[in-house]
Formats: C-alpha cells, sequence, structure tokens
C-alpha cells in the first residue's frame, strides 16, 4: 500500500501570463513547478520550476519563447494522447523515461497557422545545463476540421548517456 503523486498527471503549481507590448505585440511568460503532494518535495531533480520556465513574445509573426520548455516532439504525441502523458507511463509519477521532454537553454518559435498548417521549430543550446550537446527538433501540423496530422523529428544525442543518441 502506497501513497504516491502523480499518476495520470503529476501534481503542479505555476504561473501564466502577459502583456501587451505594442499593437500586436504580446509578452507572455510561464514558470511552473512540479512536486510531489504526497510529502511536499519538488519533482524533476528539485528544481523549482522544473516543468517549464520561459519568456518570449508573440503576435502576427508567430511565437518566440526562450528557457526550459517542452519540445515540439513532446508536445505534438501529447496532443494526440488521450491520457495527455505523451510518450510515458500513466502508472509513473510523471517523469518520461524514453527520449527528453523539456529542455534548458532552449529557443522555440511557432509560425502562425496558414490555412490549417502550423511548424515548430527548437533550438536547444547545450540541450541540458552542464551538457555540451545541442539538441533540435521541428513539428509540423495540419488541422483542418476534424482532421488532424502532424509530423515531428527530434536529434537529441543526450537522451540517456554520453553515447546515446535519439532521433
Amino acid at each position: 500500500v502506497a501513497l504516491e503523486s502523480g499518476g495520470l498527471n503529476g501534481s503542479r503549481l505555476g504561473f501564466k501570463g502577459g502583456a501587451d507590448i505594442t499593437e500586436g505585440v504580446r509578452g507572455i511568460f510561464q514558470v511552473e513547478a512540479g512536486y510531489f503532494a504526497n510529502n511536499g518535495s519538488l519533482a524533476q531533480g528539485g528544481r523549482i520550476f522544473g516543468r517549464q520556465a520561459y519568456a518570449g513574445i508573440e503576435g502576427k509573426y508567430g511565437r518566440l519563447t526562450a528557457g526550459r520548455q517542452y519540445s515540439p516532439l513532446y508536445n505534438t504525441v501529447i496532443s494526440f494522447d488521450p491520457y495527455e502523458q505523451g510518450y510515458g507511463s500513466p502508472t509513473t509519477d510523471g517523469n518520461v523515461s524514453t527520449g527528453s521532454t523539456r529542455f534548458d537553454n532552449s529557443l522555440v518559435y511557432a509560425t502562425p497557422k496558414f490555412k490549417g498548417l502550423s511548424a515548430n521549430l527548437m533550438l536547444a543550446l547545450g540541450g541540458e545545463t552542464g551538457k555540451s550537446s545541442d539538441a533540435m527538433a521541428l513539428a509540423v501540423n495540419y488541422e483542418n476540421g476534424p482532421f488532424d496530422m502532424s509530423v515531428a523529428y527530434q536529434d537529441d544525442d543526450h537522451a540517456s548517456s554520453a553515447t546515446a543518441k535519439t532521433e
């Protein structure tokens, strides 16, 4: 018998917002902490805002954000997952064991939708704090009424060890 936090979605606390900078351009931010409700400790290796911590701008030309954030591959997978767990197990504490879901030092550009077509591009400089490898990802999405389709690619050579490479 155990009392564990997580399950289908890990416990989290965060803040999200923004403000108009000029007409048509908005500054945005999101900080989000993961924690274990059963004992009050922080998830994501003890980081205060280990889930996401980013800021950026958005407008008619798209959205550009910088910081720790989800990869386009993870966002693509989770958008089609009825349990919103992506490629993680719905019976764990929310940690995904295959590949990387969040990247430090990342720049993400999301294009505006054009006739149902959009794209997300990511470059993570250093991939993760303390690592020297870069990571990059691309996702292309098409939405038209009830029909959605996405294709994603991620090049991440620090996924599980110094010699592993995930594409």
